[in-house]
């Protein structure tokens, strides 16, 4: 994986705090888990740790379906703006149409896109590319 980019982190003050990274990384099974390593050490200065293990749990799910089933390198994007953060996945594939009703479960009772469904505030594919995007609202522990 290469090095990713980060604002520097802010301990003081919440007001502001922005972080970007951006990521390519490598078609290996053990992608996913670099990929929450990435984000959970760039990400836990600025977002609650709810909001942290949200996108932990879709970015592993985008990026386990890249590797399964897209095809190149795939490329990991996540923002954070203070108050809502965003990313998308994409690798060198064709693409796919985002999935209309209920997804079938796979052999563990889970299908990985309704997760990301449930989770995700709001999220799509681009279409005619191999590109998944989403957002996550910030939530903020009182």
């Amino acid at each position: 994986m290469s090095p990713a980019d980060a604002s520097p982190a802010r301990p003081d003050s919440d007001a502001g705090a922005a972080a970007n990274i951006a990521a390519r990384l490598p078609r290996d099974p053990t992608t996913a888990a670099a990929a929450r390593r990435l984000l959970r050490t760039r990400l836990r200065p600025f977002v609650a740790e709810d909001t942290l293990n949200d996108v932990l749990t879709v970015v592993s799910e985008l990026v386990s379906n890249a590797v399964v089933h897209g095809s190149g390198e795939i490329e990991l994007r996540v923002a954070f703006d203070g108050t809502r953060l965003t990313g998308e996945v994409a690798d060198e594939g064709r693409g796919f149409a985002r999935p209309q009703g209920k997804p079938a479960p796979d052999p563990t009772g889970v299908n990985g896109l309704d997760l990301v469904e449930r989770i995700a505030g709001a999220w799509g594919v681009h279409e005619g590319c191999a590109q998944v995007w989403f957002e996550i609202p910030e939530r903020r522990l009182c």
